[in-house]
């Protein structure tokens, strides 16, 4: 490993160490630990509109309807190739209305933006690969649409499940004041040791 390289990890690592410690995690007693055997979409809006005022919306509180779920990620060419730099970040809002939780949600924003790959994937750093050109999302859609801002936004990546407890979720969450949940598609092995048939 070159000294370059040596030293651009660390930098990230301790700005990994800083986002972990600036992330806030609501207390357990917010949420429901007991969950029916079928949770539907139903239980779940029930159970994010018992959330308030974690999830206000500047709204009087106790007269709110609705939910607005964002949700980011970042896409790459279905085609294998290491010499295609681009990259797509897409950022969607929808409005679920808690009277009626079984309707489907409305979409009432997206966005995207294309860009060109600058950092190439390395395991545990996907935050410094993705964060910019979702937070000029974020931030573009708080300037042109501020009452759309949402209560949480689903991010494609990890939160504090992260060797360093900083993954993109927690990037998103901290850098841009919104409440995030991170949601990892790949099973990711904290001890290198856990498989996904552990789990």
């Amino acid at each position: 490993m070159t000294n370059n390289c040596y030293n651009l990890l660390q930098s990230w690592r301790e700005e990994q160490h800083n986002i972990a410690s600036r992330v806030i995690v609501f207390p357990e007693s917010s949420f429901t630990t007991s969950y029916p055997a079928s949770i539907t979409q139903t239980t779940c809006c029930e159970r994010y509109a018992q959330l308030s005022p974690c999830f206000d919306n500047g709204e009087t509180k106790g007269k709110k309807n609705y939910l607005l779920i964002g949700g980011v990620d970042v896409s790459f060419p279905a085609v294998d190739d290491e010499a295609n730099e681009d990259a797509v970040a897409v950022y969607v809002i929808l409005k679920y209305d808690t009277r009626t939780p079984t309707q489907p949600p409305e979409v009432v924003y997206r966005s995207h933006k294309f860009y060109k790959l600058t950092t190439p994937y390395i395991p545990s750093y996907l935050a410094f690969r993705e964060i910019d050109p979702l937070l000029e999302l974020i931030a573009q859609q708080r300037e042109i649409n501020p009452h759309l801002t949402p209560n949480v936004i689903l991010v494609d990546g990890n939160g504090q499940w992260h060797d360093r407890y900083a993954g993109l979720a927690c990037f998103v969450g901290v850098k841009s004041g919104i409440p995030t949940v991170g949601i990892g598609k790949t099973f990711y092995s904290l001890d290198n040791e856990m498989k996904k048939s552990d789990v």
